[in-house]
């Protein structure tokens, strides 16, 4: 199933948010916007929604009925705002979150096109050399007789491989995820998901995650929301699932009365982890809450920083370092020429 971009969500958040300050009933506003807007994307999602709202639905149940229908952690953060009481704030910390994560994966998608772009380029040049210059070294070195060096033997055994049509083959399995990463949103949303596998991203989700979480527990805790309730929902908000199964498990902790710190996502910083600990024991945990949205929002911010500047200079690195080792193990066997010419 087809599903909705980060920016359309942010959009219609911000658009709901706007209708209810206004005093405008949403269905209404939605119904008169789907016939107005550009997109046909949103127009469709907005003219969904406003047509659940008109069946009696609360808004959470008519983005779940939408088709596509918005990602589930979205959807838990709107039911979370309805069931706040205040709609307003908590709508303004959803699209907080939506456009945080939008920014981070154009931040990410900007840093790659050039490097990813190389690669395509520096595949295809392979691809030629593989087919074409290779083997008229080897025919060189074959008939000097030249002893060839495990180094040179490896890329012309690894240039045996791509060249032909088998390259033109693996050329294309390499460039169709990389061009639609780069060119296809959807897509693009799917893989971002995907590489919550790795360390460093999954840090930056998970701190991005921990800042809606405090705030929404702060949020709710202020307005006497029970604990579980709020881990309820906010097991379905996160992004990575075993950070989800992370929160459950706080929710079974704080249904059985127990200290829900000993369960914390293993991501959280140590000391938020602390903090929270503190507030818990303290009875003063929306407090700690609001101290961990802040730490984690600057961690955020820092983390994302310095893996978009690390980026790109890693992933040309990489490419400069294949390069010279094949030019090198191409001209390796060349200085032992003079010597067969003079035997």
């Amino acid at each position: 199933m087809k599903s909705i971009l980060i920016a359309d969500l942010e959009k219609l958040a911000l658009e709901i948010s706007s209708l209810h300050r206004a005093g405008v009933p949403v269905s209404e506003g939605l119904q008169k916007l789907s016939t107005e807007m550009s997109s046909s994307r949103f127009s469709r999602l907005a003219e969904q929604v406003a047509k659940g709202l008109e069946e009696g639905k609360s808004l959470a149940q008519a983005m779940a009925n939408c088709n596509p229908s918005p990602p589930k952690d979205f959807i838990a953060l709107v039911e979370c705002a309805e069931a706040a009481g205040d709609f307003h704030q908590a709508i303004e910390i959803i699209v907080e979150h939506a456009r945080r994560h939008r920014i981070h994966q154009a931040m990410v998608t900007t840093a790659l096109i050039y490097p990813l772009t190389l690669l395509l380029f520096c595949g295809g040049i392979f691809y030629l050399v593989a087919t074409f210059v290779l083997p008229m070294f080897r025919d060189i070195f074959d008939r000097l007789g030249a002893e060839l060096p495990f180094l040179t033997t490896m890329i012309m055994n690894v240039g045996a491989v791509f060249s032909g049509g088998l390259g033109i083959l693996l050329l294309l399995i390499f460039a169709a995820p990389v061009l639609a990463f780069l060119y296809v949103p959807t897509i693009r949303g799917c893989m971002f998901r995907l590489m919550t596998i790795i360390p460093i991203y999954r840090t930056i989700v998970g701190t991005s995650d921990t800042v809606v979480l405090s705030r929404f527990m702060a949020l709710m805790l202020e307005r006497n929301v029970d604990p579980p309730r709020i881990l309820a929902v906010a097991a379905n908000a996160v992004w990575d699932p075993r950070t989800s199964r992370q929160i459950r498990e706080m929710k079974e902790r704080a249904e059985q009365g127990l200290a829900m710190a000993d369960a914390l996502p293993d991501y959280m910083p140590a000391t938020a982890a602390w903090i929270f600990k503190q507030g818990e024991q303290r009875g003063q945990l929306m407090i700690a809450c609001r101290s961990i949205s802040e730490l984690c929002e600057d961690r955020f911010n820092l983390i994302n920083r310095r893996v978009i500047v690390a980026l790109e200079p890693f992933i040309i690195v990489i490419v400069t370092v294949a390069l010279s080792i094949m030019v090198i193990g191409l001209y390796i066997p060349i200085f032992s020429i003079p010597k067969l010419i003079g035997g």
